[in-house]
């Protein structure tokens, strides 16, 4: 079956419940920029005021005790796999909980999905080792799915995983991915933007 690589940026709906954050490896295309009209300011209309009658409201003033009206929130953009797609889920143990009932999930709507995990493990590990290579020619995924990070989050110099963060995307190839981002057990030091800004 031939493989598809038409999707760069993929989310699952689940993730955020049982991650702290979750981002794509690839760049999201730029929105097309706003055309002119709609950088214009509305012209606004001239309040009407009655004789001898109260202060005009501003616009979009409310009465006292009425709260604005809300907006609906964006609709987050989804991509189903599909069926017989394989997704490759690699990372320490925060990997190894998730994957397990992720993996539940994707069986049921007809992913196949494969799991490997090492406890405890550094980004390093799987940048400069021979598991993900292996993982990788084994499998041959048409998603990646790298949780790691949270062995890291109190390191004093959080750039120096920069190149790491960088040589595990790149050894992914044309696969999309998605870096999920372990919740901050401990505090944060700076690797968590580290990962955020180089896992493109």
């Amino acid at each position: 079956m031939q493989k598809s690589r038409r999707w760069r940026r993929v989310q699952f709906g689940v993730l955020p419940l049982v991650a702290g954050a979750l981002m794509s490896c690839a760049s999201a295309p730029a929105p097309p920029p706003p055309s002119s009209a709609a950088l214009a300011p509305a012209p606004s209309a001239a309040p009407v005021v009655a004789p001898n009658g109260p202060e005009p409201e501003a616009p979009g003033a409310e009465a006292p005790g009425e709260s604005p009206p809300t907006q609906p929130a964006p609709a987050t953009p989804q991509a189903d796999l599909p069926k017989g797609s394989r997704v490759l889920q690699v990372g320490d143990s925060f990997a190894d909980a998730l994957g397990i009932e992720l993996g539940k999930l994707l069986k049921a709507s007809g992913v196949r999905t494969s799991l490997e995990t090492k406890t405890p493990s550094y980004i390093g590990d799987w940048a400069f080792g021979p598991v993900l290579k292996k993982a990788l020619s084994d499998y041959n995924p048409d998603l990646v799915l790298i949780t790691l990070g949270a062995n890291e989050v109190e390191i004093p110099v959080p750039e120096q995983r920069v190149g790491p963060v960088q040589r595990l995307v790149k050894s992914l190839g044309d696969r999309p991915c998605v870096w999920i981002l372990p919740p901050l057990w401990k505090p944060d030091t700076g690797v968590m933007q580290v990962i955020k800004d180089n896992a493109k």
